[in-house]
């Protein structure tokens, strides 16, 4: 049986979340994921999971949601990135299963956010603090990236001998060119929203406090 739309967005909107919060905007058909994952604001496992069940919600009824909009509910961080712990206790455990799985978990989401126009949905993200790792990969898919001026972000897995190894050399050329993400990811250090901006890895860059109105108009005049 097809679902009238009140009932599909009542399915979207009433799945229970714990890592998540949804907020819905009938009169712009945007659907707003704000994030919140303790103890650390990183994307893990519990995470992923819930952000692919939003996905999957949205997949499955087209022309529902229109705009998706995702930030953090965590004051000055927008996510750290890869579970850290985690890879700990899978290396030592020689768990190499569950890391894969991690790494499809990873994947997915951004080949999510990499075809979400096919959906008919515009993507747009706000950070508004500290955005590192996998945290920045996870916005570059985006239509439209939204910094407000304090936050940072930066490719810092080289620092502890690892490497952004879900999409941040494709996402950072594709964007930025070569010699950016030779630099960005060679060199482990954070820049500011304005030299992301210059990179043109950030489409707009507003002071703080005012990116949600920088949401709400970029979102009005698509």
């Amino acid at each position: 049986m097809t679902l009238s739309k009140e009932g599909a967005l009542a399915s979207i909107l009433n799945r229970p979340y714990r890592t998540i919060r949804l907020e819905w905007s009938s009169e712009l058909a945007m659907l707003r994921v704000r994030t919140c994952v303790k103890p650390i604001q990183c994307y893990s496992l519990a995470a992923m999971t819930e952000l692919q069940f939003c996905f999957d919600d949205i997949a499955a009824y087209p022309g529902v949601v229109r705009h998706f909009v995702m930030s953090s509910d965590v004051p000055r961080v927008f996510n750290f990135g890869g579970d850290l712990a985690l890879f700990v206790l899978l290396v030592r455990a020689g768990d190499v299963d569950s890391l894969k799985l991690y790494g499809k978990r990873c994947v997915d989401l951004v080949w999510w956010m990499e075809n979400a126009a096919n959906l008919g949905v515009h993507t747009t993200v706000l950070s508004q603090g500290d955005t590192l790792g996998g945290g920045l990969e996870s916005v570059l898919p985006f239509h439209k990236v939204i910094f407000e001026r304090s936050a940072q972000a930066g490719f810092p897995e080289v620092l502890f001998n690892l490497f952004p190894g879900m999409g941040a050399w494709d996402f950072t050329i594709r964007k930025a060119g070569f010699a950016v993400a030779n630099e960005m990811i060679l060199s482990g250090r954070l820049y500011s929203a304005d030299e992301l901006h210059y990179r043109r890895l950030v489409d707009v860059v507003v002071d703080d406090g005012q990116g949600e109105l920088a949401v709400d108009k970029i979102v009005r005049d698509i």
